[in-house]
């Protein structure tokens, strides 16, 4: 089965797309549950998004960096 590719979102964009308790969720999610493999757990200071994509399955993906080492990370959820 072909899988269309990813669509590259910007803030503006996200927040058309996010009701307010949606928005709430992500905000939580990214703050609070996003592994970081540099430090090797939960990024607990939270990551700054630099890449939003929208994926074939209506699903937000992240991509961004650690507030506290500097290291990628990427959702858990």
């Amino acid at each position: 089965m072909k899988r269309f590719p990813e669509i590259t979102l910007n803030q503006f964009q996200l927040a058309v797309l996010l009701d307010e308790e949606e928005r709430h969720f992500y905000n939580v999610v990214i703050d609070n549950y996003v592994y970081c493999c540099h430090c090797r757990g939960v990024a607990i200071e939270g990551i700054d998004v630099e890449e939003i994509y929208l994926t074939d399955l209506n699903d937000i993906r992240v991509v961004g960096r650690c507030r506290k080492c500097g290291g990628g990370g990427s959702p858990t959820a």
